[in-house]
């Protein structure tokens, strides 16, 4: 990452010294645990498990149509 957006971002976020942020793979499950909490508390799931309470054709369709999703979107309606 660019250091001018480094800096911008730790900016806006208030980080004091943005250097900090090459120790944020030290620990393996860092990245996780901060994906698992943005789910957590944004209340979003995973794309499978939504996939799967979705009406029958309705995930083929979108996967094999060669027409995008608007066109898809209007032939669903």
């Amino acid at each position: 990452m660019p250091l001018v957006v480094l800096d911008y971002i730790a900016a806006q976020l208030g980080v004091a010294d943005p250097s900090n942020v090459k120790h944020y793979l030290d620990r393996e499950k860092m990245r996780l645990d901060h994906h698992w909490e943005i789910k957590r508390i944004d209340g979003w799931s995973d794309f499978r498990r939504t996939a799967m309470s979705c009406p029958g054709g309705l995930i083929t369709g979108a996967w094999t149509t060669g027409a995008g999703p608007k066109a898809f979107e209007e032939e669903v309606a």
